[in-house]
């Protein structure tokens, strides 16, 4: 968390102060962002009276050590079928370990997302349908991605059976 004072440009200024803020393996956007907005808190209380006081002063950035991110879409949430089905069972860890990150980090919004086949009765025969499922809840357990919620589009959320 830094606290600088802004200038013309998006996200520049001298910096006032700075703390980190540890990541925990089970931390989702909620909870880091409940860490991060704690932090943030303390760091202006702490810091700028101090700071217009004249005690503390501001130093410059570095900027070969900025980071920049996009916005996150829809689309960044995506989960093809295929690589939904591997993450479930276990054969692409890897794909599990990516898929429980984004999860964690995408909910709620845009949220994780795929479409999955199901029956649904037309008449006299069953006809399957792709319906959007949004991964609202999972863990990574053994190199398997395991599905605690869902929510259909359109849908309330439930438990994933």
């Amino acid at each position: 968390v830094t606290l600088f004072a802004m200038d013309q440009r998006v996200d520049h200024g001298k910096i006032i102060a700075q703390t980190t803020v540890s990541i925990a393996n089970d931390d989702t956007y909620a909870t880091l962002s409940k860490k991060l907005a704690d932090a943030s808190a303390d760091v202006v209380l702490e810091t700028a009276p101090r700071y217009y006081a004249g005690e503390i002063q501001a130093r410059l950035q570095d900027e070969s050590q900025a980071t920049y991110t996009k916005k996150y879409t829809a689309e960044d949430g995506l989960v093809d079928s295929a690589g939904f089905a591997e993450a479930l069972s276990g054969t692409n860890p890897e794909k599990a370990r990516i898929m429980w990150r984004m999860v964690r980090a995408l909910n709620p919004e845009p949220g994780v997302w795929t479409m999955v086949a199901v029956s649904a009765t037309g008449g006299q025969r069953a006809v399957k349908r792709h319906r959007r499922m949004k991964i609202l809840a999972a863990d990574f357990v053994d190199g398997k991605l395991v599905v605690r919620k869902i929510q259909f589009e359109g849908g309330k959320p439930r438990d994933w059976v």
